[in-house]
């Protein structure tokens, strides 16, 4: 056995290959460009039996913007073990590695793009709060037109890339990221917004059987609703799902004013661990100060022990002599619907606490791998 570590260059085709990918066209490299590509070749952690791959997981490192406050994350995705060679602790060894070399690139979170015992057992939880809303076709006369709807075209990425950097919470993108993820036809397509000659918005929609599913939005949330009646014409939608995270209240509550019914719940695009919780919070600073004055931020700490990648972790948010211990820190640092909240000891502390969080968690949108 050799591993768990990275692919090298020369091994890139034979992950893809693993993978059930076809090289010479890959579907994955253009369904996933940021991840799938020879420059992440190292982030490919693969286990090699037998002389050749028969284990893999893929990591795509990242930043996000959290109202301004810079966090790095490191997705998972690609994960895969070769069905004779299932139940020897592959996938387990490396998701270890994933977790180590995500911490050790200054790594705060980890997406996985799934929920199964595997990433369970790691510590990986649902969370992060996201509100579905479910449009049919009969209520899209409750909508106005009054945005021009077209195929995405490459003299608009300035604008595209400006209405997507106005969202609080979002991917840093590089525009050589945007450019290739906008044109990508895979995970949906790109439609831009217009209302006279100015780009106010943008929507990412794929369909099948007559139902839309939008991966992501930016930019004026008015124009995303008038967007609406024209994604029913254009793909001949029966229904049209959407949705959005909490903390865009103002979307929600254009929605809402429709009376389009929704319901809120975890994300369902997988699972989340926290993988350093002190860093994470020393980034996540600025926010915090926004919420808790001067003295309340030195009483302020967070600890987190054992540091195992197993989900055996100990974490500790303590506010002068009052603390509390708990081991399912995601639920509590970006919200859930699948669990009441801790109770929490100590009159100040608590006040802390529900100040302080829920975090907006990231959408993935087209940074999904």
């Amino acid at each position: 056995m050799e591993g768990p570590r990275g692919a090298t260059e020369e091994e890139f085709e034979q992950v893809l290959i693993m993978l059930g990918d076809n090289p010479s066209d890959s579907s994955l490299c253009r369904r996933f460009p940021l991840s799938f590509n020879r420059d992440n070749v190292e982030n490919h952690r693969i286990m090699i039996e037998d002389g050749k791959i028969v284990s893999h997981q893929g990591i795509s490192e990242r930043e996000i913007s959290v109202y301004g406050c810079k966090v790095k994350v490191g997705s998972i995705g690609g994960v895969r073990t070769l069905p004779e060679y299932q139940n020897r602790g592959f996938a387990t060894k490396l998701l270890d590695d994933c977790i180590r070399k995500i911490n050790e690139d200054g790594g705060d979170i980890m997406l996985v793009s799934g929920d199964r015992g595997l990433y369970r057992r790691a510590g990986c939880r649902r969370a992060g709060e996201v509100c579905f809303f479910k449009i049919k076709k009969q209520e899209v006369a409750k909508f106005d037109k009054e945005v021009e709807v077209v195929p995405y075209r490459e003299e608009n990425l300035t604008s595209v890339i400006a209405a997507y950097e106005k969202d609080p919470v979002r991917f840093y993108r590089t525009l050589s990221d945007f450019s290739v993820i906008a044109k990508n036809p895979y995970r949906g397509v790109m439609l831009t917004l217009h209302k006279g000659n100015k780009l106010v918005g943008y929507v990412v929609i794929s369909s099948k059987e007559a139902v839309g599913s939008v991966i992501e939005y930016a930019g004026v949330r008015k124009a995303i609703l008038d967007s609406i009646s024209s994604l029913f014409a254009k793909y001949d939608l029966q229904e049209l799902n959407l949705f959005v995270p909490l903390h865009d209240a103002e979307l929600i509550y254009l929605l809402d004013e429709k009376e389009i019914e929704f319901t809120c719940s975890h994300s369902p695009l997988g699972t989340v661990k926290i993988v350093n919780f002190p860093r994470l919070m020393e980034k996540l600073h600025p926010y915090l100060e926004g919420r808790l004055n001067k003295n309340e931020m030195g009483l302020l700490q967070f600890e987190q022990k054992n540091g195992s990648p197993r989900g055996e972790d100990e974490f500790t948010i303590r506010f002068g002599k009052e603390e509390l211990v708990i081991k399912e820190i995601e639920h509590l640092v970006f919200g859930t619907s699948e669990k009441e909240k801790p109770e929490i000891k100590g009159e100040r502390l608590s006040n802390i606490i529900g100040r302080s969080f829920p975090i907006p968690l990231v959408w993935p949108g087209l940074n999904y791998v």
